[in-house]
């Protein structure tokens, strides 16, 4: 048995999306990871943030994201962001870490 589970996902965000309680930041992950959609990635990672713009890991995604887009300076000054929002926080150092390797 063999089924195609972009579809479903897709359609099932396309749903979610409509609702009353976005999930802009699962979405965007989705299409992320899954290297579908960057530009709609983005677009949802923007808006997730405008929901929630002290959460590090949506500027660390958004970093990811523009990198992806060959948005270089974007990309940067996202990671920095991510960086600065997670100071004091137990992911700190894992987000240091990993926005070093993106500059790579």
């Amino acid at each position: 048995v063999s089924t195609d589970n972009k579809d479903v996902v897709a359609s099932n965000i396309d749903k979610a999306i409509n609702a009353t309680n976005v999930p802009y930041f699962q979405a965007a992950s989705y299409y992320y990871e899954t290297n579908q959609k960057t530009e709609l990635a983005e677009n949802y990672v923007n808006k997730a943030i405008e929901q929630n713009p002290k959460a590090f890991y949506m500027w660390y995604l958004k970093a990811r994201i523009a990198k992806r887009l060959g948005n270089n300076e974007e990309a940067l000054a996202s990671a920095k962001k991510s960086i600065e929002l997670a100071e004091g926080t137990p992911n700190e150092l894992e987000y240091k870490r990993n926005n070093q390797k993106k500059k790579k």
